[in-house]
């Protein structure tokens, strides 16, 4: 049985996903991303963007523990655009 196997982690960048979808994998799952930035995927399909200003610091992770999903780095100023 072949099923579709996805790709979870690090994916910020047009570059990523076509790599990613290169090396065989069936879909991307984009999370730091779209935390960062909610229209990051439709930012990529209209070419506005080729990748993500999320910079990896995990703050959102944290973040989770104190009831919600957001990104730290937005709302402090941190996140250069």
């Amino acid at each position: 049985m072949k099923i579709p196997v996805g790709y979870v982690g690090g994916v910020l960048s047009i570059n990523d996903i076509e790599q990613v979808i290169q090396e065989g994998f069936g879909f991307v799952e984009v999370g730091r991303a779209t935390i960062q930035d909610p229209s990051f995927v439709d930012k990529l399909r209209r070419e506005e963007i080729r990748e993500s200003a999320c910079d990896h610091c995990n703050r959102c992770i944290a973040a989770m523990d104190a009831g919600g999903v957001n990104c730290v780095s937005n709302e402090k100023g941190f996140v250069y655009k």
